[in-house]
């Protein structure tokens, strides 16, 4: 296990190894992210590391196992809007996990940024908006706390926006 000097573990060390890893042997590197979910030192880290393979049905699961532990913090999770991590993954299963974090205490930004940086990437490869992805739009702007400043994310809130209210569920 490479640790840094703090004696953690060396987030960036492990993500290149397990993404190197993965394209010899990824059925080893599922057994490592399984069992990272659940490990002590490796769990509040988890989901940084999940983003280093592409996020499957499996992953999505250990996705929803960490969230529902104790050992992963909700702002972890927010690693999942960093790069394509998400593209992936069926609207459908993003929403259910979208809405999942958003009821975490604390997990309302988290989902927020997951669910920009998909719709972002599915407009940057022209995607066709996904009514999932809609619904779970709309149902972040219902949670959307009164006299929350997004002036740093008005371009982020626009886009959802645009998604989910459209139509006559918008």
């Amino acid at each position: 296990l490479a640790l840094t000097s703090q004696g953690e573990p060396n987030i960036q060390v492990l993500w290149g190894f397990l993404a190197t890893l993965n394209q010899r042997d990824p059925g080893l590197v599922n057994f490592l992210l399984d069992a990272a979910v659940y490990d002590e030192t490796l769990a509040p880290w988890f989901v940084a590391l999940q983003t280093s393979i592409p996020i499957d049905e499996r992953g999505l699961d250990r996705l929803m196992h960490a969230l529902a532990g104790c050992r992963t913090p909700v702002s972890a999770f927010r690693q999942l809007s960093n790069g394509r991590a998400m593209d992936s993954i069926p609207g459908t299963k993003l929403r259910m996990l979208v809405s999942a974090v958003a009821e975490r205490e604390g997990g309302y930004d988290a989902a927020f940024r997951i669910l920009y940086t998909r719709l972002y990437s599915d407009r940057d490869q022209h995607r066709p908006d996904d009514p999932e992805l809609a619904a779970a739009g709309r149902a972040l702007l219902v949670q959307l706390p009164f006299g929350h400043d997004h002036r740093d994310e008005s371009y982020e809130l626009r886009l959802i926006m645009k998604v989910a209210l459209v139509g006559s569920e918008g």
